[in-house]
């Protein structure tokens, strides 16, 4: 690999793990183990991208992770493991991120 484009790669891998946010929803999914058929239950855990579009911040991720959860029922972890303030809205640096934007 050619120097510049090494580059290009430890840029892109830098960026990506710089958005990349840990989701954690509070809201408990109850179940079954499909192995020992023991109840279980537990909070719902998925990834996310933090991003902006224009003055838009936003927060991507998959739908099962934020169902039925309002925005004070999820916790953010960013990558440099800080939780992002939870209330009505989730901030971050100062800006809102709000839930049509998750």
């Amino acid at each position: 690999m050619k120097a510049i484009e090494q580059q290009a790669t430890d840029a892109i891998l830098y960026r990506l793990g710089r958005h990349s946010v840990a989701i954690v929803n509070r809201i408990r999914t109850v179940g079954y183990d499909p192995m020992t058929k023991r109840r279980g239950d537990g909070e719902e855990a998925g990834s996310g991208f933090a991003g902006r579009w224009a003055d838009h911040h936003f927060i991507l991720t998959a739908r099962h992770v934020v169902e039925k959860a309002r925005p004070s029922d999820l916790r953010v972890f960013a990558s440099r493991l800080e939780v992002l303030s939870i209330g009505p809205h989730l901030t971050s640096g100062g800006k809102t991120l709000l839930m049509r934007h998750l």
